[in-house]
């Protein structure tokens, strides 16, 4: 009996590990493709920090420029292009930025994603 219980523990933590590593592997930045950190900007009042990704993902893929908000210890991404190599950030004012010619509001949580071709 014991040794049937021990038997299942093991198998257990055995699939349990597993399913946490294929979770943890596919949820990372670095895993789907290659990042590049191109620039870090901050608004005018120091409120807001971007960072600027360009993706190389390899043969079959096109670059693409994803831009994140530093949240804490967080990012959230707020622009995903595809088909673009290089970002430009212009701070319009202290909540308001033109990432490569979209603008956001970033105090109305504003995103852009060009796979839904609008801004959320």
């Amino acid at each position: 009996m014991k040794k049937t219980v021990w038997i299942i523990v093991i198998v257990f933590v055995l699939i349990a590990s597993s399913v946490f590593g294929i979770y943890w592997l596919t949820n990372r930045k670095e895993n789907t493709s290659r990042y590049t950190l191109l620039t870090t900007s901050v608004s005018p009042d120091g409120t807001y920090t971007l960072n600027a990704y360009r993706t190389e993902p390899g043969a079959t893929t096109d670059f693409s420029i994803k831009v994140y908000l530093e949240s804490g210890k967080k990012e959230k991404r707020i622009y995903d292009a595809y088909h673009e190599e290089t970002v430009d950030i212009k701070w319009l004012d202290n909540e308001r930025v033109c990432i490569n010619g979209k603008t956001l509001e970033l105090s109305e949580k504003e995103t852009y994603d060009w796979r839904k071709q609008s801004y959320q």
